[in-house]
């Protein structure tokens, strides 16, 4: 398509890294992607939920930290990092989590409220919720989140031992 003057669009960049990340060529798929910002960086960011999606889902989370870490503002956004956060927090590595809460933090602390909100916002649809509190509390200890009335109820059944969703 390139040697033919035709750019890609979002649907074909995201069935090639589909088709990529399947057969686990995930280099091969961010080379993919990297064509994709040189193309357009709009087009970019809108293949971006998609393709942490299917690295995710691959379970390759080392792949997936690396290409987030390694975006340039301009690229990276928060809906991202929560999708890579909310595969964390199903896999159950709070660790890789944390850390990558503690990189976003140095890096993009205008982020972190973001983030917060959105996986707060996860809680309540959550089959797991403890790994989100883990990371929520996390984010507390990095930049204190909004402290409001939600966070305060759900800080309190927290710490008291009280199961969510219960008085």
């Amino acid at each position: 398509m390139l040697e033919k003057g035709v750019n890609p669009d979002a649907t074909t960049y995201t069935s090639l890294l589909e088709g990529l990340c399947q057969e686990k060529k995930f280099e091969s798929a961010f080379e993919v992607f990297k064509k994709s910002v040189e193309q357009d960086v709009m087009l970019a960011q809108t293949i971006l939920n998609t393709f942490i999606l299917y690295i995710c889902k691959e379970g390759n989370f080392l792949f997936a930290s690396k290409l987030l870490c390694g975006l340039t503002y301009d690229v990276g956004h928060s809906d991202s990092h929560v999708i890579f956060l909310k595969y964390l927090a199903d896999a159950s590595e709070i660790s890789t989590a944390i850390e990558h809460i503690k990189w976003v933090g140095d890096t993009l602390p205008s982020m972190l409220p973001t983030i917060s909100t959105e996986l707060f916002a996860l809680l309540a649809s959550s089959s797991k919720p403890e790994p989100i509190l883990q990371m929520l509390l996390a984010m507390q200890e990095k930049s204190p989140v909004p402290y409001n009335d939600s966070w305060k109820e759900l800080s309190n059944q927290l710490f008291t031992g009280h199961s969510l969703g219960t008085n």
